[in-house]
């Protein structure tokens, strides 16, 4: 069942049609309610009627209008210590109408019972298309279990009841009077765009926040972070510097503008917008946070670590600025310091965007046990998450673990057959138990995932090469560098092993050929220059040789 989100009432937006035009709906559920309750047309005034119509003097043509407001429903005072204090004049008033139209008749009170039980219903079945249901059937359908559910039957057959059919119309006409007024607030549609998953329907939104309000700044800063999101950045750009014109101590905007200049390589200009947002914004600990970032993008290292600094001070609890004051501390060679934030930022929360990092730091360090730990807490954390799971399968193999590293890479295999990164990884396993058919298997897998990067093809057809020249099958690992090459021409240390190969083959031609292709891309490789330089000491050896067999005469 579709139903609309709150507050659509009041947008006027389109309801999907229906074959049935709205009148012959409603004459159904009309023509329903008189089915249902046409037998009780034939009724008497029973019990309760007897004391609220029969005896009642309010009722009766000739008695005061006045009393009925100041009786209750049974005709006794308000005041009175033995009334009921059942005050309900309308209907009273609607019985007192009865018996001037109708007289003394029960089937007349009983009529009109059912027919205030139609009005409810036909009023049930408008609201819900206005407000509930994007669906009109859906409104109808509704109305109709209304019109027949037995729980009325009271209400409409008893003639008493009338009280109750009244109210539950009243309600009814009150709400869509409610609905009606309600004026249309900008800040209400923003939210609702904020609250739904279609970005169609946001922007949508948005849009008419912004028809209502055009200086609604978080409206304006949405509407911009959207239309960026999707690529259109002259109106994001337009958008978030009208949210910042017309809320200059909004933040977020400040970051999202200058996010979006420094995307489009405009650093200076990301700059002057992350200073004035600092300006109008000094105690704002996530721009602090922000422009550190941005910082480090453009190589401010040490301006970057001022700024996390001053996001932790004003917010002690800015985990996500350690974290970041971690990495740039981890950058520098820092580990000590970056390994202290880290875990001051744990000391906050334990999430997973702290402890990978810290994680990563151990084992970069070669603290393998304590990569452990970390991991395994993330994993914990995360289970589903292939690359933590990765990142923990590399430190057991690391560690030697190498049985639960194979298993943990085969379970995230068998979620994720692409996954490049747990072949060559498996492969690092089997060749560490001298297993290297299984090692060379791994790699042939790998390269057989459809990947559309040409460099990540080359290294695994250069991993490939690797392996294959370990095995000693020489022509075939010279055949597997080759198309690694020709992927990417890049590769020194591709044409250099393919000149290793022809260097041992004894192909001392097409060795140095590869050796100096190998050199043009790395001319300051000592290994190159020394198995040049063995190449011309075996070549001018075999040059004597042959001049020491053929002396000229």
């Amino acid at each position: 069942m579709t139903a609309r989100a709150p507050g659509k009432a009041s947008l006027e937006l389109p309801v999907a049609g229906s074959p049935v035009p709205g009148v012959y709906r409603s004459l159904f559920l009309v023509l329903v309610c008189a089915l249902c309750y046409s037998n009780s047309l034939r009724g008497e005034f029973v019990h309760d009627d007897v004391w609220a119509i029969l005896n009642n003097p309010d009722v009766r043509p000739g008695s005061s209008l006045a009393n009925i407001f100041l009786n209750d429903f049974w005709g006794k005072r308000m005041a009175d210590n033995s009334s009921h204090k059942s005050y309900r004049p309308l209907c009273i008033l609607t019985f007192k109408l009865n018996i001037l139209v109708c007289g003394m008749t029960p089937m007349s009170f009983h009529a009109v019972n059912l027919l205030l039980h139609c009005a409810v219903t036909v009023l049930l079945m408008y609201i819900c298309e206005k407000t509930v249901f994007d669906d009109n059937i859906l409104a109808f359908l509704t109305a109709l279990l209304f019109a027949v559910h037995p729980i009325h039957t009271e209400a409409v057959s008893g003639i008493v009841g009338r009280a109750d059919v009244l109210a539950c119309l009243l309600f009814l006409m009150t709400f869509l009077c409610y609905i009606r007024l309600y004026p249309r607030h900008a800040s209400a549609l923003n939210n609702l765009g904020t609250l739904t998953k279609d970005p169609v329907e946001a922007e949508q939104y948005y849009r008419q926040a912004l028809h209502i309000n055009l200086q609604h700044n978080r409206a304006l800063f949405n509407l911009g972070n959207l239309l960026k999101s999707k690529g259109k950045e002259e109106e994001a750009e337009q958008l978030l510097r009208s949210s910042i014109q017309h809320g200059p101590h909004f933040a977020d905007a400040y970051s999202s503008l200058a996010s979006l200049l420094a995307e489009q390589g405009h650093f200076e200009e990301a700059n002057l917008v992350y200073l004035q947002g600092i300006k109008s914004c000094p105690e704002n600990s996530d721009l602090h946070n922000n422009y550190g970032v941005f910082l480090v993008d453009i190589g401010d290292g040490d301006q970057a670590a001022k700024h996390y600094q001053q996001a932790i001070r004003l917010k002690p609890s800015h985990y996500v600025a350690m974290v970041n004051l971690g990495r740039l501390l981890r950058s520098s060679d820092q580990n000590k310091d970056a390994e202290a934030w880290y875990k001051r930022a744990l000391q906050i929360t334990r999430k997973v965007e702290i402890l990978t990092p810290l994680g990563a730091l151990y084992y970069n360090t070669g603290q393998y046990k304590e990569a452990l730990q970390v991991y395994r807490e993330a994993v914990a954390l995360q289970p589903d998450n292939s690359e933590i799971g990765l990142a923990l399968a590399q430190v057991l193999a690391m560690s030697g673990k190498t049985k639960e590293a194979e298993k943990m890479t085969q379970d995230i295999i068998s979620k994720n057959k692409d996954c490049i990164e747990c072949y060559r990884l498996l492969s690092a396993v089997y060749n560490k138990r001298e297993s290297h058919s299984e090692a060379l298997e791994a790699l042939e897998k790998a390269i057989l995932v459809n990947h559309k990067d040409t460099k990540v093809k080359a290294e695994l057809y250069f991993s490939k090469g690797n392996q294959l020249r370990e095995m000693n099958l020489l022509d075939l690992a010279f055949e597997s560098y080759k198309l690694a090459v020709e992927l990417n021409p890049d590769q020194s240390q591709a044409w250099m092993n393919m000149g290793g190969i022809q260097h041992i083959k004894g192909d001392y031609d097409s060795a140095r050929t590869y050796y100096e292709k190998a050199l043009q891309l790395t001319p300051g490789s000592k290994l190159l220059k020394e198995n040049l330089a063995k190449l011309d000491r075996i070549q001018r050896r075999i040059q004597r040789n042959k001049v020491e067999k053929h002396p000229l005469a």
